[in-house]
């Protein structure tokens, strides 16, 4: 059944979000209030928490994605956000059901008090966000191991600009720790 995503962040862009689910689905800007939007520290991507009634964040909803392209976007997400059912509130003034990806609690202290600007990270850092991922086209939930495979690649993408050249990190969620660990890119071709 299709259903909706209220995007903040880096899936406001068409660009990431055609790499991911090689579409770009209808969309209607959109509000989502009683949170905040925060940088994540060391990162160019933000994050969403549970704020004050008075609070929001604009983006947009992401119309009519099947369960298989949330999937994708549950592993693009990460371990560190949380999927929830939330109610945005349209331009015409309407809710409309859909889930966001919530920053997790356990992971506040990475949250840097900062408000993050769209408009920002698309002038500085789309096209290289976007250039890094196109070698993970092949996002799929299905078999596990290429879900795995994707999962590291994702966030090697993430954190590339921040490590050294050539050199990328992952988090060890789910099955494995918390830490983190390193791999070369070249080790996925």
């Amino acid at each position: 059944m299709p259903g909706n995503a209220f995007v903040y962040g880096t899936l406001m862009a068409d660009e990431v979000v055609r790499v991911l689910i090689k579409r770009v689905p209808p969309s209607k800007p959109a509000a989502l209030k009683g949170y905040t939007r925060y940088k994540v520290k060391g990162q160019v991507f933000p994050a969403i928490v549970p704020s004050t009634a008075e609070a929001k964040v604009e983006g947009k909803v992401l119309l009519d994605l099947s369960d298989k392209e949330l999937e994708i976007l549950d592993v693009y997400e990460s371990e560190e956000y949380y999927r929830a059912t939330v109610a945005p509130v349209l331009e015409d003034g309407s809710e409309t059901k859909a889930d966001v990806y919530v920053w997790k609690d356990q992971y506040s202290h990475a949250l840097n008090p900062v408000p993050w600007s769209y408009e920002e990270w698309r002038s500085n850092h789309l096209d290289a966000w976007v250039s890094r991922r196109e070698f993970f086209v092949f996002l799929t939930p299905n078999p596990p191991h290429v879900l795995l495979r994707a999962c590291v690649c994702v966030y090697a993408c993430v954190c590339a600009a921040t490590t050294a050249p050539g050199t990328c990190f992952w988090p060890r969620n789910g099955p494995f720790s918390t830490s983190c660990a390193s791999i070369t890119l070249n080790t996925w071709t």
